[in-house]
Parts: structure tokens; sequence; C-alpha cells
């Protein structure tokens, strides 16, 4: 699979992105934990989706994946992904919500459980 920001593929970025938007929480928290298991920095992890979210916002409003770092072999599957009522409305709300993440993980000795706790109030909120 190609290979996005910071190492991670963009199927990782959709299949949670995708599990948020469902309000899937097992499906949210099995990516977190299969990062975390195969020893991936998950600081660096939520600051690349971080990217990705921002890239995928950028291309709701802009329409056109020259505003972004995508390649286009994943056209399709972010139409797919941002194929919602209110697209903008959510992602945004998700930038907000990694965004304050990425903060608390900054001083954070557990940094696992604070991602965890963190998607799986965004699958309750969406």
């Amino acid at each position: 699979s190609i290979k996005a920001i910071g190492d991670f593929s963009y199927d990782v970025f959709f299949t949670l992105t995708n599990s948020i938007l469902d309000g899937n929480i097992s499906s949210a928290l099995d990516v977190i934990s299969n990062l975390y298991m195969n020893g991936c920095d998950l600081v660096q992890f939520v600051s690349s989706y971080l990217d990705f979210l921002l890239d995928t916002v950028k291309y709701i409003y802009c329409g056109t994946l020259s505003v972004t770092k995508f390649p286009n072999s994943i056209e399709k599957e972010l139409k797919f992904a941002i194929g919602i009522n209110d697209a903008s409305k959510y992602y945004l709300y998700m930038i907000d919500k990694i965004l304050e993440l990425k903060n608390m993980m900054k001083n954070d000795n557990d940094v696992k459980s604070t991602v965890e706790v963190v998607i799986t109030q965004m699958c309750r909120l969406i």
C-alpha cells in the first residue's frame, strides 16, 4: 500500500476515519491497538493523522487534489470518506479533537489510553 505522511499508510487513516464517522468504537480502537502492537509512535501517528484530516478538509472545500499532498490513487477512497451530509462540519470537528489530543499528549505518560479516550469520544459525538 502507498505510504503516506510519516510512514503511515492511507489505508490506516481511511479505516480510522470511516470507523469514527460510522460511530464504530470497536473498529476505531482496533486501529489504535494494531498501531501500538506494531511499535508505531502514536504521537507521530496523531500528528500525521492531523495532516491527513487537514488535507481532507482542503479537498472538501477546493474539490481538487492539487491543494493537498494526496496522490491521485486515493481519490476514489477520499470521495467515499467525504460522501456524507455536512462532511465539512464533521471533518472540522475531527480536526478540533485531534488538535486537542496533540496538546494533551505533550506531557502524557500513557499516550495509548489518551488516544483511545479521544477516539472513543469522537465516535460517540459524531
